[in-house]
Parts: structure tokens; C-alpha cells; sequence
């Protein structure tokens, strides 16, 4: 018996040695996959509670197309909703803010209110900004509707690179008017300098502070669209905190729809913009 126990386990380490694959075999690849599927799952789970991995959301949608959109949906029903309401039950029954609800459980919990309270900020600082941006992309987006957007050409600066003129005035002769503009951007920068296409440019401008001002940093003015935006954001956000925790319960269930409807759009349009 002792003679026979080292061919088992020669056998047994044979068998594992050619059960794993080479590198560049299949199984390898689902394994590739198995792992890219979940760093999806967690990026839904993720979105459906709050705002992490958000960076996920455009990779996934372009990848697995309306799959994202059932994992979202699943993760947010069996996910969002009950931590939700459960966080709404403990407050209920022990009648207690949360900075004394987690020390009543456990004592060593008595630090999650606060680590609490500085995400809640956090998200909210977060939230607010990307309600800022997109109210002033909406609000710019609309002069499309009576003359050209600003953002269709490349209007200044060197940095701009209009991909739809790149076919025809690659090889243009200098003298050409309609090419003037791309092909000076061509010979001011350098070949490996980072050019944004007209619509990243034109709303980086809008929100970033430039780098060379003549005026002091201190004097310099926001865009007076992003100065509304940001105060129609607040203003929404403290009717919302005034009526109370019975209409932010009722938008629980509004929520799902407008991220569903978000995320078709995203999967319909997620690819133009990758």
C-alpha cells in the first residue's frame, strides 16, 4: 500500500497538470470573461446603491449591451429597495437618529455615522456637479434648435481637431480656406499633443478655469450658464430635503424608471460616444 500511494499521486498531479489550460487557450478566455462579468456585476451593484464605479457603466453598455440593463434592474430591486427600507425600519423603531442607532447595536459601530455623513457630502458635492454639467450642456444644447451649436466646429484654438475634416484636409493645399483653421492646428501643435474633438473642447472651456488669465485668479467669473445651473441644483436639492422622507420614498420607485430609460439611451447612443 505504501508502494502505490506515490504513483496516485503522480496520477492525481498529472491530471492536474494537463486539466490547466495553456495561456492562450479558451478556457483562459472565460476566465477573462468570468472576471469582466463581474467586475460588471459590481459596477451595477454599485450604480443601483449609489455612485461608485461609475466609470464601468459605458464599458459594460457598449460590451454587454441591454445585459446591463437586467443586471442593474435585478441589483436595484433586490439590492437598493430593501437596504432603503431597511435603513427606514431601524430609524422607526429604535426612534433614534442614525449617530445612536449603530452604537445601541454594536458599541465598536459607534464610528459608521460618521464615516456616513462624510460619504453622504461627499456623494452630494459629487451629485450636484454632475447636475451642474449636464443642465448646462441641456441648456447649451438648445441653441441648435435656432442656429448652428457652438460646439459643431472648431471654432478656436489650436488644440480643437475636428475628425470630420481630417479625411478632406489632410492633404489640402495651404491656400485652401475651409481647411485653414485644421491645417494650422496641425503645424502649431506638436505631433503627439492631446487634441479633443469640437464638443469636448468647447465645453472644457465652459467649465474649466483657464490656466493663462490676465485677470487674478481670484477675480476670474464662472460661466454665468454654470452659475444657474449650479443655483437651480441647490434649489432643487433643499425643496427636496424640505418636503421630507415621505416624498423621497415615493421617488424610490420613480428612480428605477428614469434609470431604465437612462440606461437604453446609454446603450443606443453609449457607442458614439466611446
Amino acid at each position: 500500500m505504501v508502494k502505490k500511494t506515490p504513483s496516485k499521486t503522480k496520477s492525481k498531479s498529472a491530471s492536474k497538470d494537463s486539466a490547466t489550460p495553456p495561456i492562450g487557450s479558451s478556457e483562459s478566455s472565460r476566465v477573462e470573461d468570468k472576471i469582466s462579468r463581474t467586475e460588471f456585476l459590481c459596477a451595477a451593484v454599485a450604480f443601483a446603491i449609489g455612485s461608485g464605479n461609475l466609470w464601468l457603466v459605458p464599458a459594460s453598455i457598449a460590451q454587454s449591451g441591454l445585459t446591463f440593463l437586467i443586471q442593474f434592474t435585478v441589483c436595484y430591486v433586490l439590492a437598493a429597495i430593501p437596504l432603503y427600507y431597511m435603513e427606514v425600519a431601524l430609524g422607526q423603531y429604535t426612534s433614534a437618529s442614525p449617530w445612536c442607532i449603530y452604537q445601541m447595536l454594536a458599541p465598536a459601530m459607534s464610528g459608521v455615522p460618521a464615516a456616513m455623513a462624510f460619504n453622504i457630502v461627499l456623494r452630494s458635492t459629487v451629485l450636484s456637479v454632475w447636475v451642474t454639467e449636464f443642465l448646462t450642456m441641456f441648456a447649451i444644447s438648445l441653441e441648435g434648435a435656432w442656429r448652428e451649436p457652438s460646439y459643431a466646429r472648431c471654432s478656436h484654438g489650436d488644440v480643437c481637431y475636428d475628425h470630420r475634416l481630417a479625411r478632406r484636409c489632410m492633404f489640402a493645399s495651404p491656400n485652401d480656406t475651409s481647411c485653414a483653421q485644421f491645417i494650422s492646428a496641425m503645424v502649431n501643435t506638436r505631433v503627439d499633443a492631446i487634441k479633443a474633438t469640437p464638443l469636448i473642447h468647447s465645453f472644457a472651456r465652459i467649465f474649466e478655469e483657464p490656466e493663462i488669465t490676465l485677470k487674478p485668479p481670484e477675480s476670474y467669473v464662472p460661466n454665468s450658464m454654470v452659475i444657474v445651473a449650479l443655483m437651480l441644483t441647490w434649489i432643487c436639492a433643499g425643496c427636496a430635503a424640505t418636503v421630507g422622507a415621505r416624498f423621497i420614498g415615493r421617488l424610490a420607485y420613480a428612480v428605477i424608471a428614469i434609470a431604465i430609460l437612462t440606461c437604453i439611451m446609454l446603450s443606443i447612443l453609449g457607442k458614439s460616444f466611446l
